[in-house]
Order: structure tokens, then C-alpha cells, then sequence
């Protein structure tokens, strides 16, 4: 079997809770619309799992299919998390297309308190819809411009940080750091293999010397040693007994974790063949090594697994919106409003935690979840809304219909954004700022998706593209009358 890291499974369970509550309202919502219009509970609850079962199928299917494409990550804790998300979320979707009707027809209205007039949720048109072409200009530029917070992005790994300041060993390392420089916690090991490097002390010297100078023009500073500390530290090894591999400890003066620690770490990684010619080491081979360069590598491996996924996920999502719309028009600027959300959100985080908290950067796997759920979550609200686009366009004009589909959607999608937010909200109470920065950057990113991307955005470009956007169906253009 797969384990899930101890540090994720705070984000499992509140996902769950979230995911589970949207399903759960969306239903709700469809069946007090029934039950308004004097069905009786019954009918109700059918009809609920009729007009909605389709849409949680196509929303739980995006989940599941993002989810499911962790496999292909390269970094394993986001190998460890998909396979039983996955699963997680297909018992969170079989749990509401059963439980929740059950207790529906049970319980009828009682569910929902006092009865309201079914005509209340026809309201006037939003004056925001009168002007679509100026909305989705104004929406747009202002989202470009949150996003631009996020050129000064820092994709961080710092351990240390992560921890809460009286954490014991925070403590030690304050005291070990007022002793002795940082990244003698965690040494950059530089290994380098060729032969008789034994016989070599001179070249090993003077490419001890260039990566000390590489490091200074990199901002950095590292105490270092090699081989000729062999007899004063007879303990640690620096050439092998015949001569095929020697190595260079650099002890950097900063934190050995910081963003700009693993930086350097790649930057010697990619200077080291250089520095190694330069020596009179050209035929050897080096590589950099230790904690630090592991970190950078993970870090990357993040990104990397970033663009693997991603243009997966999109065409996951793609498919489903355009088989439930039966379009392929709609789902291109669905879609791109989703984009839009993600790098706002993360543009936003990161001029957050970066420039006003003072934190080192974003923690490394911070933009990849907030993308994975961003995509997948933003799926279940435009399925939600579009799906009601499309029924009531099929019984009046489109500029009545986007209206008539906001009044009946807006306020479950607000709400369910409210409730998500919440539930990743509540991982900022755990004390460690992995936690901090993913509660708080999904919830954000929710937040901005329910109330800005999918009840403004989203319907005003519906009516800007207008019956084009759900070609090839026909749909009543904003000047006539359903037949």
C-alpha cells in the first residue's frame, strides 16, 4: 500500500469535509427549488438527484481524474496523496448521491425552515450584466495585475522556518547559529570521481578555491573544506584510500535552507563542470550533494511536476465541460477565467507572505496544490452555473437566461466558496507555515473563484461571446424569444 505523509493529511481531511459540504449544497439547492414549486418531498428529493446527479458526476469526475494524475509526479509526496484522494473522493460522492436524498425525503421541508415564494429567486438583472464587455475588461486588467505580484515569487524550503519559534530545535539551531556559521547543520558536500585524484591536491585546491569564489559572486560566503584538512580532521574522509573520488565540504555563513541557500546549490551544480576544467580537473565528473542541494532538487522536482500535470489536468477538465455544455467554445474561456483565478491568487500569496509577513518565500508545494484544487474546484462552480445557463437559454433569451441562472446559482456557489474557505482556513490554526500558506492561499483562491470569477466574470463573458460560446447547440440570442 501507499502511506500519505504526516504532513498532508490535514489537507486530506479538509478537503474531504469541504468537497463533501459543495456536493451536499448543490443538491440542497436543486431540491428547495422543487420543494418551493409544491413538490412533494418525495419528488423532491428525485428530482434533486435527477437535475444535479449529472452535474456532481461530471464535477467528481475532474476531482478524481486530477487527483488520479498525481501518479505521474515524480516527487512522491504528491505520488502519496492522489491514488487515495481518488478514492477518498468517490465515497464522498456515492455518500451524497445517497445519504443526503435519503435524509431529504425524510425530512422534506423541515430541512431548510420556513417556505419561500418560489418566484423570489427571479430578481432583476444585475446592473453588472447591462455592461459585459466593460466588466470582463475591468475584471480582467485588475486580476493581471494581482497576478504580476508573483515575478518576485520564491519557491522556499526552508525546514526551520516551517517550525514555530519556541520549537525546540529552532531554539537549538539559534544557539548553534550563535556559535558557529548556519549551514554547519547541513554541509554542501561538492563529490568529485576521476583517477589518482589522490596525487591531486594541487587541482583539488584551486577548485576549492573557485567554488568559494563562484559562491561570492553568487552573494554568497562558506567556510571549506578539503583536502588538505585530511590530517587535522582525520574523522572525515576527503579522498578515497585509491584515489577515485574526493570531495569539498562548503559550510555556508547563511541559513542552509533558505531559498537563497538553494539557489547557490544549484548554481554550483550548474558551474561545476567549468570549475572542474578550470582546476585541471576536466576529465573528472562532480556533482553537488547534501541537504541543501536536496532541497533545491525537490523544489524543482515541484515545478517540474507542475508542467507534467497541468496540461493533463486542463485537458481532463476541457473533455468533461464539453461533453456536459455540448460545446467546445465554452470550456476555452471557462477554462482561462481558471487560469486567471490561480495566478491572481498566487500573485496575491506571494506579495502576502513574501513583502508584508516577511516570510522566506512560498513553500515549495504551495503553488501546485493551489493549482490542482483551483482547476478541479473551479470545474465543480462552472459546471454548476453553465449547466444552468444551458436550461434556462432553452426557454427565453440568453440575456435573460445568464440573469435567471445567476439568481439561482450565485447564492449556492457563494456559500459553498464561504464554506471551503473555511475548512482550508482552519489549517492556519495548526502552528507551522506550511499549513499557514496553504490554508491560506487555497482559501483566498476559493474565495476569489465564488465571489469574483464565477458570479461576475464568468456570466458577463457568457454574454459578451453570447450563443457563439455554446456552439454548435442553437441557443436564443439576446434578441429573441425561446420557442
Amino acid at each position: 500500500g501507499t502511506s500519505v505523509p504526516a504532513q498532508i493529511e490535514p489537507i486530506i481531511v479538509v478537503l474531504l469535509f469541504g468537497v463533501g459540504t459543495d456536493y451536499a449544497l448543490f443538491l440542497l439547492s436543486r431540491t428547495r427549488q422543487a420543494l418551493e414549486e409544491g413538490t412533494g418531498r418525495l419528488e423532491a428529493a428525485r428530482l434533486g438527484v435527477e437535475k444535479v446527479g449529472g452535474i456532481l458526476l461530471s464535477s467528481a469526475a475532474v476531482l478524481i481524474a486530477a487527483f488520479a494524475l498525481l501518479v505521474l509526479a515524480e516527487l512522491g509526496l504528491y505520488r502519496a496523496l492522489g491514488p487515495g484522494l481518488a478514492l477518498a473522493l468517490c465515497i464522498v460522492f456515492v455518500v451524497t448521491l445517497t445519504l443526503v436524498p435519503a435524509l431529504l425525503a425524510i425530512l422534506g421541508q423541515a430541512t431548510f425552515g420556513e417556505r419561500r415564494q418560489a418566484g423570489r429567486r427571479d430578481r432583476p438583472r444585475p446592473a453588472f450584466l447591462r455592461r459585459p464587455g466593460l466588466v470582463v475588461g475591468v475584471l480582467v486588467v485588475g486580476l493581471v495585475f494581482a497576478a504580476a505580484g508573483s515575478l518576485g515569487l520564491r519557491v522556499g524550503f526552508d525546514q526551520l522556518a516551517n517550525l514555530p519559534g519556541e520549537a525546540t530545535s529552532v531554539r537549538g539551531y539559534e544557539e548553534l547559529t550563535g556559535e558557529f556559521p548556519g549551514g554547519v547543520l547541513a554541509p554542501v558536500n561538492v563529490l568529485v570521481r576521476g583517477e589518482d585524484l589522490d596525487e591531486k591536491d594541487e587541482e583539488l585546491l584551486q577548485l576549492q578555491n573557485g567554488l568559494q569564489a563562484e559562491l561570492l559572486d553568487a552573494g554568497g560566503s562558506a567556510l571549506t573544506f578539503g583536502p588538505q584538512y585530511a590530517g587535522r580532521v582525520p574523522e572525515i574522509d576527503f579522498v578515497s584510500p585509491d584515489g577515485s573520488a574526493a570531495r569539498v565540504l562548503l559550510v555556508s555563513y547563511g541559513p542552509p535552507f533558505s531559498s537563497e541557500a538553494l539557489d547557490q546549490a544549484e548554481r554550483l551544480q550548474d558551474r561545476l563542470p567549468a570549475l572542474l576544467e578550470r582546476a585541471g580537473l576536466g576529465d573528472a565528473t562532480g556533482v553537488v550533494g547534501g541537504q541543501t542541494a536536496l532541497s533545491a532538487a525537490a523544489r524543482d522536482t515541484s515545478g517540474t511536476d507542475l508542467e507534467t500535470v497541468a496540461p493533463l489536468l486542463f485537458a481532463v477538465s476541457f473533455v468533461v465541460l464539453a461533453l456536459l455544455l455540448r460545446t467546445p467554445v465554452a470550456p476555452i474561456y471557462l477554462l482561462g477565467s481558471t487560469v486567471l483565478s490561480f495566478a491572481a491568487t498566487l500573485g496575491v500569496c506571494t506579495v502576502l507572505f513574501q513583502n508584508v509577513l516577511g516570510q522566506d518565500g512560498v513553500v515549495y508545494y504551495v503553488p501546485f496544490t493551489l493549482f490542482l484544487l483551483l482547476v478541479a474546484l473551479g470545474s465543480d462552480y462552472n459546471i454548476f452555473i453553465m449547466a444552468a445557463v444551458r436550461e434556462e437559454a432553452g426557454r427565453r433569451p440568453l440575456k435573460e437566461a445568464v440573469p435567471a441562472a445567476l439568481a439561482r446559482t450565485g447564492p449556492t456557489i457563494n456559500a459553498a466558496g464561504l464554506t471551503l474557505a473555511a475548512s482550508f482556513l482552519a489549517l492556519t490554526l495548526i502552528p507551522l507555515q506550511d499549513f499557514f500558506q496553504v490554508g491560506t492561499a487555497v482559501a483566498l483562491g476559493v474565495l476569489l473563484d465564488a465571489f469574483v470569477i464565477r458570479t461576475l466574470l464568468v456570466p458577463a463573458l457568457v454574454l459578451l461571446v453570447g450563443p457563439k460560446g455554446f456552439w454548435p447547440a442553437k441557443v436564443p440570442s439576446n434578441g429573441e424569444k425561446a420557442g
